[in-house]
């Protein structure tokens, strides 16, 4: 006999389904035409029970200007306009996933695994913010 543990929400799509409504671009993926300032969210699958996975998510915010100053704003309050759509979860939130389907937050909700921080990216004139969070998803 064996047990269906059901599925849980594929990560990568969790987490662009918390950024879009913070009305930038999102993806899985940077492409030279994506807009700016904009997101690259990715899941990777952490610890699991079989009941919950603990998610690990990572967002890189990025945003373009003329010079690598004008850039650094723009990208940070992307990257804290993540941070708060992360933080602000908590159990029993429903987050709609790219597809339409619904995934349930559980447990005590997200916790950050690394703030949002500076990152130097090879093109000078856009800046790049990058955060760590860990979601808790239940299986179902």
């Amino acid at each position: 006999m064996s047990i269906d543990w059901g599925t849980v929400p594929p990560p990568t799509q969790f987490a662009i389904g918390v950024l879009m409504p913070l009305n930038r671009p999102v993806a899985s993926t940077r492409e030279e035409l994506t807009g700016m300032p904009g997101y690259v969210a990715n899941g990777i699958t952490g610890t699991s029970d079989r009941y919950i996975l603990d998610a690990i998510i990572s967002v890189h915010a990025f945003a373009q200007a003329n010079t690598p100053q004008e850039a650094v704003a723009p990208a940070d309050a992307a990257a804290w306009d993540a941070y708060y759509a992360f933080t602000r979860l908590t159990m029993g939130d429903v987050v709609t996933l790219p597809n339409g389907n619904t995934a349930e937050v559980c447990g005590l909700g997200p916790t950050v695994e690394q703030m949002p921080v500076f990152q130097p990216y090879r093109d000078p004139y856009i800046a790049r913010y990058y955060a760590r969070y860990c979601v808790p998803l239940r299986f179902s």
